[in-house]
């Protein structure tokens, strides 16, 4: 039946996009500034990326001289007529069609408020709190591997007001399996907006924006920040967009939140930071074949405090494995996190240096690195570990002190850094999947790296993505 009900959906939508008219809106040109928000001046080497639907319109970096510029394509000006799906005025999701992953959209209701999600049957698949003040965009993560493709609603209910609605296509996705569950994986809450959007006709566009450690603004201050807004885009127009200094991930490049209190490492994920962080995932393949999602899968989340740069991980790995017992032999070989680490974003060749440093830390929380006469040292002292395994699934929580580039394994006497709002560093992490072997089958990266070789990181921080602290 559901198989049956599956391929029905998309059927009908295609005909009901087949009977609308074309569309006879004129090509549109979009011109963007990309702001700092604190001050409104124009940033300069910010990333910028339009999208409609799952089609990229435009990457490119900013700059203050004179705004970005792209073309929406006359013939899909109206989404409805290019083929994706009716958008809700109430809830909305992006992309639509999507595969594994949905952002739901919407404007918080307040206090008691739930965002639900149905199948076309009836069923619940998620219930949640929205957990925003009233008046606020929230824009949350659902993952859905392992749900069959469809039709699914959605339901954001609470508060005073009428219930808001929406609906998603999942095409593409991976295949259903038994223990197939809609899962949040985090949210953002953004500044207030209307309690109705308004819409008019034309095409629905995304517009992100994010800085890297080069960023600046116009008086030539560094900026750091990330926006992410969607626009109807019908006719020439001029869009500011401000950048907050928010928690992100994207493309290598974090921004990681503060945390009022230390981080209590117990693998358990329940202090306050770990609900404002923002998850990055850990999905470039450096060595291997691409795995499956139900041999590994995994993402992160990045806090600090003044004494420690703390990370939570979560991995799904069907087989884990430790065939050497000894950690100082053969530590990449086994299953691992990798955490690396460049204290001032120097880059640089740091094979046998503490340029950079990059810890393999162990299933049983030893980490360890090579050291400058070559050899592999235990730096498990640098570091809090915790891991909890349930099921295939298990979460590590780490929290590493910071150590400068001066750092010695021949001294007693190393003091570790006090971290500071705005501190870029070099940063990037891994995990190496070994499946019951004496060789791992994987490594798997938070980020994309160039060129044939890209087990590099090992050597050469500049291969490092940026984080940068915020206040």
């Amino acid at each position: 039946m559901k198989r049956h009900m599956n391929a029905f959906w998309p059927a009908l939508l295609a005909a009901f996009c087949a009977t609308l008219p074309p569309a006879e809106v004129p090509a549109a040109t979009v011109q963007v500034w990309i702001t700092d928000s604190a001050t409104g001046l124009k940033v300069e080497g910010a990333h910028f990326v339009a999208l409609a639907g799952t089609d990229t319109l435009v990457r490119a970096v900013s700059g203050t001289a004179a705004p970005l510029s792209f073309q929406v394509d006359a013939s899909a000006v109206d989404g409805r007529r290019a083929g994706l799906m009716p958008e809700s005025a109430s809830v909305t999701a992006f992309p639509n069609p999507c595969g594994d992953k949905v952002s739901l959209e919407w404007v918080s209701a307040g206090s008691g408020e739930r965002i639900e999600i149905f199948d076309v049957l009836g069923r619940r698949l998620y219930a949640g709190p929205s957990a925003s003040p009233a008046g606020r965009s929230v824009s949350a993560d659902f993952g859905l591997t392992g749900l069959p493709d469809g039709l699914y609603l959605v339901r954001a209910a609470g508060g005073n007001s009428q219930p808001m609605t929406g609906k998603f296509l999942k095409t593409g996705g991976t295949a259903s399996h038994p223990n197939a569950a809609v899962r949040r994986l985090g949210a953002r809450i953004g500044l207030p907006r209307p309690s109705a959007p308004v819409r008019s006709d034309g095409r629905a566009v995304r517009l992100m924006a994010y800085t890297t450690k080069t960023a600046k603004d116009t008086d030539g201050r560094h900026v750091c920040g990330y926006a992410s807004i969607e626009t109807t885009v019908s006719g020439d127009t001029l869009i500011t967009i401000p950048m907050n200094p928010r928690p992100f991930s994207e493309a290598g490049h974090n921004a990681a939140p503060k945390s009022a209190a230390a981080v209590v490492v117990d693998g358990r994920a329940d202090d306050p930071v770990w609900a404002e962080a923002a998850w990055g995932d850990i999905d470039h393949v450096w060595l291997g074949a691409p795995p499956s999602a139900d041999d590994f899968t995994g993402r992160y989340k990045i806090a600090w405090t003044p004494e420690r740069l703390c990370l939570l991980v979560e991995i799904r790995d069907d087989v884990v494995s430790d065939q050497y017992p000894d950690p100082l032999s053969n530590y990449w070989q086994d299953d691992c996190v990798e955490v690396f680490i460049d204290e001032n974003a120097s880059g640089g060749n740091h094979q046998y240096s503490y340029n950079a440093f990059a810890y393999h830390v162990a299933l049983d929380g030893t980490a360890v690195d090579a050291g400058a006469d070559g050899r592999t040292k235990n730096l498990s002292n640098h570091m809090e570990v915790a891991r909890i395994e349930d099921g295939d699934w298990s979460t590590w929580e780490i929290a590493i002190k910071i150590f400068g580039e001066d750092f010695s394994d021949t001294r007693l006497d190393n003091v570790p850094l006090t971290l500071g709002a705005s501190k870029v560093m070099g940063f990037m992490v891994a995990y190496c999947d070994n499946d019951g072997t004496y060789d791992r089958q994987n490594f798997v990266g938070s980020i994309f790296i160039a060129g044939r070789d890209k087990n590099v990181g090992w050597i050469n921080a500049s291969v490092f993505g940026t984080l940068e602290l915020l206040p």
